[in-house]
């Protein structure tokens, strides 16, 4: 439906029709009370810009990060209808940053705020997509297209590579549940500077805690388990296995995991280092035929011959499984244990 004469009306009329509608119109009010604080920070961006200070001298982003989290609020597991509210204020936000990042005559202070403002919104659309009743699949779908539209303008509008991984990476790793397909983090990683990405996995992956394997293993025993297997997966699209190695190093939680992580330390290089962590593992959980064999091949890599036979005779003891005799007659040419 077409408003011709209504097109030709200027945006402060818009307005004011506008504010005297959202008196009556709850959604709209709260679009405008965000609004006008974001406009208010741009403003003095503005001014600032003008004085010939440096763009974000004195920029605050704490009003920004107030109204957004006003505005979508705090529920973390909204219901069906908070979600459908959610999905609209996802596009007007979208609606906003487009309107100041695609205009003929860009202000590139503007584009950068525009891309600040986002990226706290997508702070917080994130983690309460994980919890949301979005029975519709709306939420989901507007969060979607939000994120992408904030990574293309990213590209785009922070040209150095460095800056740019700064940006992304922070994002990308809150993502643990993948909200957002990984992919569209992961490509857009790869396209920064590969050895900051590095830094910033490397510094995160030192502050983890060790965990060790158990045989009892419940919630408890996890810490940030999701985060690590976030950092997982980028290192693993990245290819990067020096540090994904240290990674599953200090997050194996089970005998699996410890002979994932003594694999992803062979591959790594760091072969002594998976002998001596598998040893070591393996007086842990004695009776584990997962890490024996990960360990045991270790022993054969290095010719340690009577190591190898002594591990495969302590678990045929443990566990008569023709299997061991198998390793001991296919490397070593024996029938049997000795005595």
């Amino acid at each position: 439906m077409q408003f011709p004469s209504l097109q030709s009306r200027k945006g402060s009329d818009w307005l004011s029709w506008l504010g005297a509608a959202s008196q009556h119109i709850p959604e709209l009010s709260r679009a405008f009370q965000c609004l006008e604080v974001i406009c208010f920070v741009q403003d003095q961006l503005q001014v600032a810009s003008q004085a010939q200070r440096p763009p974000d001298l004195g920029l605050d982003t704490k009003p920004i990060r107030k109204a957004i989290s006003k505005y979508l609020g705090q529920t973390k597991c909204p219901s069906a209808q908070a979600s459908e509210k959610l999905t609209v204020r996802a596009q007007i936000l979208q609606g906003w940053a487009h309107s100041v990042l695609d205009r003929p005559t860009p202000n590139p202070s503007h584009q950068v705020f525009a891309l600040q403002v986002i990226a706290i919104a997508l702070e917080r659309f994130i983690p309460t997509c994980e919890g949301a009743d979005d029975r519709s699949g709306a939420l989901l779908h507007s969060v979607r297209g939000l994120s992408r539209y904030w990574l293309s303008q990213v590209s785009q509008h922070i040209p150095d590579a460095v800056e740019r991984a700064y940006w992304i990476y922070p994002l990308a790793i809150l993502d643990q549940a993948a909200v957002i397909q990984p992919d569209w983090w992961w490509k857009s990683l790869a396209a920064c500077d590969l050895q900051t990405v590095f830094a910033l996995v490397e510094e995160e992956v030192n502050h983890l805690s060790t965990l060790q394997p158990s045989t009892l293993v419940t919630w408890k025993t996890y810490d940030q388990r999701w985060r690590r297997l976030r950092l997982k997966s980028l290192l693993s699209y990245l290819g990067e296995k020096r540090i994904r190695s240290e990674l599953l190093r200090k997050s194996v939680v089970d005998d699996f995991e410890a002979a994932e992580a003594i694999n992803a330390l062979t591959e790594a290089n760091r072969h002594r280092e998976a002998m001596v962590q598998g040893e070591e593992w393996m007086r842990r959980l004695p009776r584990s035929s997962v890490l024996a064999e990960a360990l045991f091949g270790l022993y054969l890599k290095d010719g340690w011959d009577e190591e190898g036979k002594a591990l495969l005779q302590s678990q045929f003891e443990m566990d008569p499984n023709p299997k061991w005799k198998m390793l001991l007659k296919a490397h070593y040419g024996l029938e049997n244990f000795s005595d």
